[in-house]
């Protein structure tokens, strides 16, 4: 006999997890799994009922990630869609001198940069061919029973729909409601917690690059670039199989309040505003985005969880372990190993000793 699983929210780690257990051990056990989105609206494909769209933007696909999406069948659609960086540009701030060049190690594999919603539709799109996986859209989770007390599992629907199965897995995102439920918690607690920083997110069409030759080489060429000044930062590399130039754009969170949120709206006169006086060639690009396609986004952490499950219940992803954007931690290595080769022997014994305290590097450039 089989196991029943609803996986609430049709984000990767629902997908993922749906895509998973039929490719390995668990194949022959879990003969139904329901998917259970809250969108109201459709992307079209021939088996597809979903919106996954233009959401988000530029993410990483290291080695490690594409060896498990290879096992499952991506492998050649993640490729097709997305850029394999060669090396890493790092610039200085307002005349976009070269500081260094880091080349990507390709020692266990490829280092792949693509749009998130080219990945999402890739793992939706394996997820419904399958024979046991079933998705809901206009399907909201509002509470689940836990398996306790003798009650059977299940997750009940805006509505008053129930959805019983033998495992809940919900990874309904930052402000989960099952996860407020199962901690005992009031709704929208606890409270994330500001870093202290925000980012900017933009993504430019190739066609509006081709015209220029600075910018044309940045989008033709399968390179990442970092530019990095006082107090502020910029990642950018192309996506789409070059079709796109994808920029996050970190600097001081100046909004207040500990709202977070991956959507909201910025404006492209804050984004000029914000880097005044940077290279001319990132000017170039600020002149072709639109106001409305500046999406700001306010960074934030969020505390440890007492448990991430309950009877027959347990929590996926962000709505337990939401993690910042992964680049920050990559900026500091590449600016980490250009700083070695310049120092040399006294770089590499400062870094061993702050390996075992464990204590932070921080970077600052001067204005000059």
């Amino acid at each position: 006999m089989g196991v029943s699983i609803v996986l609430v929210s049709a984000e990767w780690p629902p997908l993922s997890a749906a895509v998973s257990p039929v490719m390995t051990y668990w194949s022959s056990r879990v003969p139904r799994q329901y998917i259970l989105s809250s969108s109201r609206r459709c992307y079209s494909s021939s088996n597809a009922c979903l919106q996954i769209g233009e959401v988000g933007a530029g993410l990483q696909v290291p080695p490690n990630m594409m060896r498990i999406l290879t096992r499952w069948g991506l492998r050649d659609t993640v490729i097709t869609s997305s850029v394999s960086l060669t090396s890493v540009h790092i610039r200085r701030w307002a005349s976009g001198a070269l500081l260094g060049d880091a080349p990507v190690n390709k020692s266990f594999g490829d280092q792949y940069v693509i749009h998130r919603a080219d990945l999402h539709r890739a793992l939706y799109e394996r997820a419904t061919g399958l024979p046991n996986v079933r998705v809901r859209v206009n399907a909201t989770a509002v509470s689940a029973d836990f398996g306790e007390e003798g009650k059977e599992v299940g997750v009940m629907l805006e509505g008053g729909e129930r959805v019983e199965a033998d495992v809940v897995l919900a990874a309904d995102g930052i402000r989960s409601r099952l996860r407020q439920q199962m901690l005992g918690l009031k709704v929208n607690t606890p409270t994330p917690t500001p870093t202290g920083d925000a980012a900017y997110r933009v993504i430019l069409p190739r066609s509006a690059m081709l015209t220029d030759p600075d910018l044309r080489e940045l989008i033709d060429t399968a390179r990442g670039t970092r530019w990095i000044g006082p107090g502020r930062h910029i990642m950018a590399y192309p996506i789409k199989a070059h079709q796109q130039y994808n920029m996050v754009l970190l600097r001081p969170d100046t909004s207040g309040g500990s709202e977070e949120s991956w959507t909201a709206v910025g404006t492209k006169q804050e984004l000029v505003d914000t880097y005044k006086g940077w290279d001319p060639v990132l000017q170039k690009t600020f002149n072709l985005i639109s106001d409305e396609k500046v999406m700001r986004w306010k960074l934030c952490t969020h505390g440890f969880l007492e448990t991430w499950t309950k009877g027959r219940v347990a929590l996926l992803g962000d709505a337990c372990h939401p993690m910042l954007y992964a680049s920050l931690f990559h900026l500091s290595r590449l600016l980490l190993t250009q700083r070695q080769a310049i120092r040399g022997p006294r770089s590499r014994a400062s870094s061993r000793r702050r390996r075992y305290t464990r204590r932070p590097l921080v970077f600052h450039l001067e204005h000059r």
